[in-house]
């Protein structure tokens, strides 16, 4: 018998980087509607070492068309599209951003809109004028991005789940959830899936 009054909460460890996640969350949207989730954010810095103004997305993939290609053809069921991409961005400045529309709760429409302009559309994520369309998008403004470009607190939270992601057993990869706060999951889930984790956890 469902219980009515539950709520599930899963929480995402996410880099707006992050091909995987973009499939994932893709996937976990077309099913979340029907169940009452609440859906927590964590953004992981997984690349650090990239330049900060981004590297040609060949210096990270041998074969960046047939791994856009892969993406394409996993995430097609859901409704997903990806452009072949140039840039790689080093992701740092606005996951910090992110974290501030995460104190606002605008995770996710900041999520949508990033990922609109790096997955859709193939711009730099580095670059601080798009940032800042981004961040506009979700519902911040200009004087928003650079509270939380010079406030400390956003950097020692991209530190802090960091730490978490690793103490919560998730090797530091992404995408990883942790479901209910008992269940960890990592990797890329289909919609059944999902539909039969979330049945159960509705059943107990």
């Amino acid at each position: 018998m469902e219980n009515k009054e539950k709520v599930i909460r899963i929480d995402m460890f996410l880099d707006l980087i992050c091909e995987w996640c973009y499939l994932s969350k893709t996937i976990l949207d077309t099913v979340r509607t029907r169940y009452p989730i609440q859906m927590v954010y964590h953004f992981v810095e997984i690349h650090p070492d990239t330049p900060q103004g981004g590297m040609p997305m060949k210096w990270h993939s041998k074969d960046p068309a047939r791994f856009f290609a892969t993406i394409r053809a996993a995430g097609a069921p859901y409704g997903l599209t990806i452009c072949d991409r140039y840039i790689f961005p080093n992701t740092h400045d606005i996951l910090r951003v992110a974290e501030y529309a995460n104190e606002h709760g605008l995770a996710e429409p900041f999520i949508r809109a990033a990922w609109q302009a790096l997955m859709a559309q193939g711009r730099n994520l580095s670059d601080h004028a798009v940032i800042e369309e981004v961040a506009k998008a979700a519902g911040l403004t200009a004087e928003d991005v650079q509270r939380a470009l010079h406030l400390t607190q956003y950097e020692k939270r991209l530190t802090y789940n960091a730490e978490y992601a690793f103490a919560s057993g998730t090797g530091g990869s992404v995408p990883a959830y942790i479901i209910d706060g008992k269940y960890l999951l990592t990797g890329v889930e289909d919609d059944e899936s999902w539909a039969e984790i979330l049945d159960k956890l509705m059943e107990s």
